[in-house]
């Protein structure tokens, strides 16, 4: 099982599950051998621990563009990113992270796959993971997370990815679950309840930032309410004006963000196909 690594930066915590597990697998046919072609994974996104100290000027965001139509990617985020599966950092479709886990057309294409299972209820979430567990395949599970970083259940208003390891019995079934870059444990049923309630994800805006107090803290995208959390904690924070909403999220608040998500439709058709335009629609209010 590979170390915990870095807590995830930014709204990104599903190319965190995605990389976890596929390092899983490199590291297992690294210590138990046999020939499956895999190489080395690449990590979350680019600068997978902490902010660079400056940004990327504009010779540098040329030069990854120009990388990335050549097939050649920085990390999965970027992967994402450049084919439009995200546009930021989020993936909340499933069939979307598999895509990613795929990497068609990339360095790493065909050496990774995954599939999305169909469950009916939390009996079925529990006894597929099992499963998978038995098999030494771990799982990675939409939920709603709490402050703990254990399941909660707010229809998807807290929406999160993170990988269950492994299971055990203390009178009932307990899932140990990896992600915020540490394990953890808790009832497997409360996973599977969790998973079951999801039904849409809230609609925010996020702007580029920086924190800082004495020295850079955090570069990243934050809703005004991580700025506001920030700035009452005593951080300088810069924000750019310029807005990007989240796609991903289908639960407009008001007919203006409805509006704001059709226009995004035309320039993130990937992301139009995954996500019914009744789920769209179906939040929306005056």
């Amino acid at each position: 099982m590979p170390a915990a690594g870095p807590n995830q930066r930014g709204p990104t915590c599903g190319f965190y599950a995605l990389a976890f597990v596929m390092l899983y697998w490199y590291e297992r046919q690294m210590q138990y051998g046999g020939d499956f072609g895999l190489s080395k994974p690449l990590e979350a996104r680019t600068h997978n621990a902490k902010a660079p100290e400056s940004r990327a000027n504009i010779f540098q965001q040329g030069a990854k563009y120009v990388s990335a139509k050549t097939g050649s990617f920085y990390s999965l985020r970027h992967y994402g990113k450049h084919n439009l599966l995200t546009a930021y950092g989020s993936v909340f479709n499933a069939e979307n992270l598999v895509k990613v886990a795929r990497g068609n057309g990339s360095q790493y294409g065909g050496q990774f796959d995954g599939h999305v299972l169909t469950l009916t209820d939390s009996g079925d979430f529990v006894d597929k993971v099992k499963a998978l567990i038995g098999i030494e395949c771990p799982a990675i599970v939409p939920f709603d997370v709490g402050n703990t970083g254990d399941p909660t259940s707010t229809t998807g208003e807290r929406a999160h990815w993170a990988t269950i390891v492994g299971t055990y019995d203390d009178g009932a079934d307990e899932a140990i679950h990896y992600h915020w870059g540490k394990f953890r444990y808790c009832p497997l049923a409360d996973f599977g309840d969790s998973n079951g309630q999801l039904s849409g994800n809230m609609f925010l805006s996020f702007r580029k930032c920086e924190a800082t107090r004495d020295k850079l803290l955090v570069r990243d995208f934050m809703t005004d309410g991580t700025i506001k959390m920030y700035q009452e904690a005593g951080f300088l924070v810069k924000a750019k004006p310029e807005r990007v909403t989240n796609y991903e999220f289908c639960k407009p608040k008001s007919i203006d963000d409805l509006k704001s998500l059709e226009k995004l439709k035309s320039f993130y058709p990937k992301l139009s196909e995954a996500l019914a335009d009744d789920k769209l629609k179906a939040h929306a209010t005056k």
